[in-house]
């Protein structure tokens, strides 16, 4: 078992990268890892599970599909990744109803027939816009 606390937070964006592909190849191997993190961005694409804790009590334990689909994240002070923020805002939706959180899921949500979504109403974080182009 291995525990990371923040391990990239001081590094550039290519540095964070590599300690994250680092810790993606220790995982193959079957070691166990716990990762304390605040970019939402790599737990998304890195992590199968999540535990999501909020004022010391552990709230959901999932995958970051199910986590980042949670509507009270905002309450919990918490900002999904930009591409669950941009499925939000466009109302699209994973097979299973969760919202997308890596942008191949964007890319095959968008290819499906949009008929078969649920539409989803409020926005995550406030007062930020995010418009990207996949």
């Amino acid at each position: 078992i291995l525990l990371f606390d923040e391990t990239a937070a001081q590094l550039d964006p290519q540095g964070s990268e590599e300690v994250f592909h680092t810790v993606e190849l220790l995982a193959q191997t079957g070691i166990t890892i716990f990762m304390i993190e605040q970019k939402m961005e790599k737990l998304a694409s890195y992590c199968d599970k999540i535990l999501l804790l909020h004022e010391g009590k552990q709230i959901a334990f999932d995958t970051p599909e199910k986590i980042f689909s949670r509507p009270d994240l905002a309450e919990l002070g918490i900002c999904p990744p930009y591409v669950t923020r941009y499925c939000v805002e466009q109302h699209l939706f994973r097979p299973d109803g969760t919202y997308p959180v890596a942008v191949e899921d964007v890319k095959e949500a968008l290819k499906r027939d949009k008929q078969g979504y649920t539409s989803a109403a409020g926005r995550y974080c406030p007062g930020r816009s995010t418009r990207k182009s996949i």
